[in-house]
């Protein structure tokens, strides 16, 4: 019974104590433009990018909607947390052996393991 009064009293005061909405406080698509150079960039504040002109004032335009890409390049490691390398100079179909770094089958050569992860972000 004290679990649901104290859930109660919680929920009153996030209600009693809740912001409210200001005047003047929309949420309309807003479009700015960045322009570096002789490039135009159309940008909205829902985050993506609208157009992209060449030279910038009204030339061609080369975007019609983008949105923007993370990417983060992270190397394999072993269950230790050593670097894992490629026991082959090129890594391939049937080539997938890989060695830990401080092995005795690690040489200085080696190339390491890389994933790369990729993030789109839909506009």
């Amino acid at each position: 019974m004290k679990r649901y009064l104290v859930i109660l009293a919680f929920l009153c005061c996030a209600v009693l104590l809740a912001k409210p909405v200001q005047e003047g406080d929309d949420r309309a698509m807003k479009i700015g433009s960045h322009k570096a150079g002789s490039f135009s960039l159309g940008v909205s504040n829902y985050g993506f990018c609208q157009d992209l002109f060449y030279p910038a004032g009204g030339g061609v335009k080369y975007l019609y909607k983008g949105a923007p890409w993370i990417s983060a390049k992270k190397y394999r490691r072993d269950e230790l947390g050593r670097q894992l390398y490629w026991m082959s100079a090129t890594p391939g179909l049937g080539n997938f052996e890989t060695v830990a770094y401080g092995s005795p089958d690690w040489q200085p050569w080696m190339m390491p393991v890389v994933v790369w992860c990729m993030c789109f972000l839909p506009g």
